[in-house]
């Protein structure tokens, strides 16, 4: 079978369940995943991150330290697919239906990115300029989670 990134290198699919980095496990973040919310403001005019973003960041960080033993110095590339759980509400065929297609519904894919990857900086890299290359997607899925690779950048 052919690597994964390879074929996405060349635009062809690649499906959420196949790790770009075939040779390095994927942290899994379980739970529903969550988006980076705005910046808040105080009456004073001080900006904060609001507490929902700031549990979540320390999870993924406390998570990548167990992952990573030593963050990379050099460029790297980040994979990430998001599984959400379909609506209560639908009846077990719709359900069915829905496994392993595109989650197409809020929160926005790039702002679920921006919660991973300001949770892992300093963690799986020295510093988020090193991000050089991502991957990622949505999916509908029997549970809630995300999955993250981080490798070296070919």
């Amino acid at each position: 079978m052919e690597a994964p990134l390879r074929r996405a290198e060349r635009g062809q699919e690649v499906t959420p369940y196949e790790s770009p980095g075939d040779e390095h496990a994927a942290l899994i973040v379980p739970g529903r995943p969550f988006a980076k919310q705005r910046p808040r403001m105080t009456r004073g005019g001080f900006a904060y991150t609001p507490k929902g973003t700031r549990s979540f960041e320390d999870l993924v960080r406390q998570l990548g330290a167990q992952h990573w033993p030593e963050p990379y110095d050099c460029p790297v590339f980040v994979s990430a697919a998001f599984f959400f759980e379909p609506a209560k509400s639908l009846s077990q065929k719709k359900k069915a239906a829905l496994m392993g297609t595109p989650h197409i519904g809020r929160p926005d894919l790039d702002n679920l990115v921006k919660a991973i990857l300001d949770g892992l900086n300093r963690v799986a890299f020295t510093d988020d300029k090193l991000v050089a290359q991502v991957w990622a997607c949505k999916r509908y899925s029997a549970t809630q989670e995300s999955r993250i690779t981080v490798r070296p950048c070919p």
